[in-house]
């Protein structure tokens, strides 16, 4: 009879650490999934450009959002030219459209 009930506490305490174990494992996937969604939530941006490269382009959207960007000295010397006209835009969406016009990720 008492191997019976410590048979039953160890299964219990197995069960305990079981929805212990799935509790933390769903807790930790909303922490993950939170983080994600406020990357696209993060500051709006408006910005009008006209005739400007990279770096200038760059320059106002750290201006705009309070953001820092990083990148190569290939950037710097892209002679390309570009306008745009960016409204309440989220600055993933400007990376996006900015990175497939001058052919980079980011």
């Amino acid at each position: 009879m008492q191997m019976m009930r410590f048979l039953k506490i160890n299964a219990l305490n197995f069960t305990k650490r079981q929805l212990l174990l799935v509790i933390q494992i769903v807790f930790f996937q909303v922490m993950l999934a939170g983080a994600a969604f406020s990357q696209d939530s993060g500051p709006k941006v408006t910005l009008q450009i006209s005739n400007a490269t990279l770096e200038q382009i760059f320059k106002d959207l750290e201006f705009s959002s309070g953001y820092q960007f990083r990148y190569t000295d290939k950037v710097m010397t892209y002679d390309r030219r570009f306008n745009y006209n960016f409204s309440n835009a989220s600055i993933s969406s400007v990376l996006a459209k900015v990175g497939a016009d001058a052919g980079f990720d980011y």
